[in-house]
């Protein structure tokens, strides 16, 4: 789990750097908040 936080992390540096992966990193967040709430 503190590894999926930790890319998490990484994906928000990387949406900060470059907007245009917005949309990816929103889909990749909400991905990592279901599999955080099934364990």
């Amino acid at each position: 789990m503190l590894q999926q936080l930790e890319w998490l992390r990484d994906d928000y540096q990387r949406m900060r750097d470059s907007t245009e992966s917005v949309g990816t990193m929103g889909a990749r967040f909400f991905i990592g908040m279901a599999a955080r709430r099934t364990g």
